[in-house]
């Protein structure tokens, strides 16, 4: 049997192809309603799969395509939705000539089940395209319906979303801002209002480099700058005055890696950067490491045998700072992960520069979690390398926030750009932010043109409202 699967979902689409090849059946796929329709057409499936909410055209406006076009009308259509769940969409469904509704997920087993019952009965006296009661007004009537309740359920989801994730967002201590693809900030948490001292409405807007002062004499040492131009990761220390600071970057990126914009977090390290000079100096004396230094510190020959640890160290691992002098990071965590922190090791000795890396860390019960690591050579009174010193520190839920930023982010602008509904999104100073592909072919006016400005009102009105 040859069975055409059509759904946005690169994930759903392999499951279903691996699971109709086990049984057989030979598969196309399509990653939307209207390269579907166009594979119907090119090789007349005996079966259709599809996905109601998709891109370009989605489920719906596909199942009266289908059924309009004498040659498809007989197909077998099976409606596989994770999004038109609620009996009206059924209904519309089933109205339109769909022979099964499905409401995702299910079991392997159901999706068989629903092929073969679509399937079971040949068509031979036209019932399929006689099962398409609904006219092009009626249609046209209730897909808008359907298309706006599920948008406003998606927006009261996303606004639950959104305020939980905005309660998150404020209680970081560091600093964080969500930039777009120039650098300008779009939103930030509350530790951002309280180190650069402005409120809201004075950083939104504003490009970083202006509001945190995130460079020194050079543009080109903005870790944004650098990271839009790497699309890596950049972190940046500088002082201003008696206070020190870090800054860095983490660029946003889309499928095909081109920048979409930033998370920028700035804290100020002016505590931690006394500490790490204070263990230099120590070092430098040959002493112990204090162990009062909050965060996880230690201190390595040239052979990577530990010389001291601190306290937090000997917690982290489950062995005593005494035991733990001579011993190397392959007598105390998972070879893998010891050989990665060896491997930085080798680097900041043969550099002989300092070093930031977030790397995973896993305790002494084996849970992992991920560090920020700052690795720096130790000199001799002839500045050669004699060893390292480190300090690492927890960024586990600093990592879960920024994934959280950006899925956030993507889910967002998805959602609004492949909206049926003519959408477009303004910032608080009513700059436009989002000109979806509905507000593009109602009104003429290229998203190119729009974004950026405060014109949202000319394509509708005589005059600004």
């Amino acid at each position: 049997m040859k069975v055409l699967i059509v759904d946005d979902s690169e994930d759903v689409r392999n499951f279903l192809t691996q699971l109709l090849r086990d049984q057989g059946h030979e598969v196309r796929e399509a990653g939307n309603g209207e390269e579907g329709l166009a594979a119907a057409r090119e090789q007349r499936p005996d079966a259709i799969i599809c996905d109601g909410l998709m891109p370009v055209m989605d489920g719906f406006q596909l199942l009266q395509a289908v059924k309009q076009d004498s040659s498809l009308s007989s197909i077998p259509f099976i409606f596989f939705s994770s999004v038109y769940t609620g009996e009206r969409e059924q209904d519309l469904a089933r109205s339109l000539g769909a022979d099964v509704f499905l409401v995702k997920p299910q079991p392997p087993e159901a999706v068989l089940d629903a092929l073969r019952e679509a399937t079971a009965v040949p068509d031979t006296t036209g019932h399929r395209q006689a099962a398409a009661s609904v006219s092009d007004a009626e249609f046209a009537r209730e897909y808008p319906r359907i298309i706006a309740t599920v948008l406003e359920d998606k927006v009261e989801q996303l606004r639950a979303a959104s305020d939980e994730w905005r309660v998150t967002f404020d209680a970081m201590t560091e600093a964080v801002a969500l930039l777009d693809a120039d650098g300008g900030i779009l939103r930030c948490n509350k530790a951002m209002t309280l180190l650069t001292g402005k409120p809201y409405a004075e950083i939104i807007g504003r490009a970083c480099t202006e509001m945190c002062a995130c460079f020194g004499g050079s543009r080109e040492e903005c870790p944004f700058v650098k990271s839009k131009r790497t699309l890596k990761r950049e972190t940046v220390v500088f002082r201003q005055g008696e206070q020190w600071f870090e800054a860095s970057a983490d660029p946003i990126v889309d499928e095909a890696g081109t920048l979409q914009g930033a998370v920028h977090i700035l804290q100020d390290i002016s505590e931690r950067k006394h500490s790490e000079d204070l263990i230099n100096e120590i070092v430098r004396q040959k002493l112990a490491i204090l162990n009062n230094i909050p965060d996880i510190a230690w201190q390595k020959d040239k052979d990577g045998r530990f010389l001291a640890v601190n306290e937090s160290f000997g917690r982290a691992c489950g062995i005593s700072p005494a035991d733990l002098v001579g011993k190397t990071d392959l007598d105390v965590w998972p070879r893998e992960l010891a050989e990665q922190y060896r491997a930085d090791d080798r680097e900041v000795m043969l550099s002989g520069k300092r070093k930031v890396v977030e790397e995973p860390f896993a305790d002494k019960q084996g849970k992992v979690s991920w560090i920020e690591t700052i690795k720096t050579p130790i000199l001799n009174e002839k500045g050669e390398v004699i060893g390292t010193t480190g300090i690492a520190r927890d960024i586990t839920e600093r990592k879960k926030v920024e994934a959280s930023l950006r899925e956030q982010q993507r889910f967002t602008e998805n959602l609004i750009m492949n909206s049926a509904i003519a959408t477009f999104v303004v910032d608080a100073s009513h700059k436009v932010l989002i000109w979806n592909k509905a507000c593009e072919e109602l009104t003429g006016v290229p998203a190119a043109k729009m974004v950026g400005t405060n014109g949202q009102w000319k394509p509708f009105y005589d005059h600004e409202r």
